[in-house]
């Protein structure tokens, strides 16, 4: 599979602004940032390995719709730079990845606001693995298909904060939709004004401080075959967290390094922080980097001789 380390992605903005050509670098500024910040979001959940670059590469209308066109420019950071035919190499390069992902991200907040009327999952939403990816089930019967990481980015506050701030300048300008777009996939998603303000309120009600980055030991408390979340325990308390190192990952399906319960790690941790209504939160957890690996030596009980 050809491997992308540049690609863009276009918003398209319609309405009465639109039309009569009042759009601009000036009124689209917060817009625009919005959506770098959503961008760079998305990539820190789903593929944390690389380094991107966004740019806003061209502006102009065209029948009736003004279009921004965003260039993605990406490589591997250091620790992903290892042989070229490795996975985790291809895939913390592959710039077109994010811009699909992020377009799927998007319209998982669309729906779930559709079917619920906020863009937070709540505790009606269910999820079950497939062989396609997740599927998401509304507390209105409705549900979607989705990739893993995508589904992961749309649980971040964080996330949805970029997006209000994207969005939240509809009213101003006087637009009625965006249509984000990714030409070298043809992904596409419209997002109407109404998703808009939803968004919005999490932007005015959520006060997101930066993510805690910290390197920490843990013991895995319970190992998931089939999934990349594992349950850890750090002191007294059990936590689950998506373990995004894909080069770790391969070598423990490759069986070249093995654990059980009990084993501890070494691992580069990433801790979302919000505040609502004054209350600081720790919310989900990303295992970055795993380094050091050690198992815990059996300990035969008496029992265990005497078989």
């Amino acid at each position: 599979m050809a491997q992308h380390t540049s690609t863009t992605v276009e918003l398209r903005y319609a309405g009465n602004a639109a039309r009569s050509r009042s759009l601009g670098i000036r009124a689209l500024s917060s817009s625009l940032g919005g959506f770098s910040d959503a961008v760079a979001e998305y990539r820190d959940i789903a593929l944390p390995l690389m380094n991107l670059d966004t740019v806003v590469e061209s502006m102009r209308t065209r029948r009736g719709v003004f279009c921004a066109t965003m260039r993605f420019v990406g490589e591997p950071v250091g620790i992903a730079r290892i042989d070229d035919d490795d996975a985790a190499a291809a895939d913390a390069a592959d710039v077109l990845a994010v811009a699909v992902g992020f377009i799927e991200t998007v319209g998982i907040f669309k729906a779930r606001i559709l079917a619920t009327g906020d863009p937070m999952p709540n505790s009606a939403e269910r999820v079950r693995m497939t062989d396609d990816g997740m599927e998401v089930m509304f507390s209105d019967g409705g549900a979607i298909v989705v990739d893993r990481e995508a589904y992961a980015a749309s649980k971040s506050i964080r996330l949805a904060k970029s997006l209000g701030r994207a969005f939240g300048s509809f009213a101003g300008i006087d637009v009625d939709t965006v249509t984000i777009c990714a030409p070298d996939s043809g992904e596409s998603l419209d997002v109407p004004s109404g998703i808009a303000r939803a968004l919005r309120d999490v932007e005015d009600l959520v006060e997101v401080h930066k993510p805690l980055i910290e390197t920490r030991q843990l013991q895995i408390d319970t190992i998931q075959f089939s999934s990349d979340k594992w349950r850890f325990k750090d002191g007294g308390e059990k936590f689950y967290a998506r373990i995004a190192d894909a080069k770790f990952l391969a070598q423990w399906n490759r069986g070249e390094m093995s654990f059980k319960n009990g084993d501890t790690l070494n691992a580069v941790v990433r801790t979302e922080r919000t505040s609502i209504g004054g209350t600081l939160t720790l919310g989900e957890r990303m295992i970055l980097k795993v380094s050091k690996p050690h198992a815990v030596l059996f300990q035969p009980s008496i029992d265990d001789l005497l078989v």
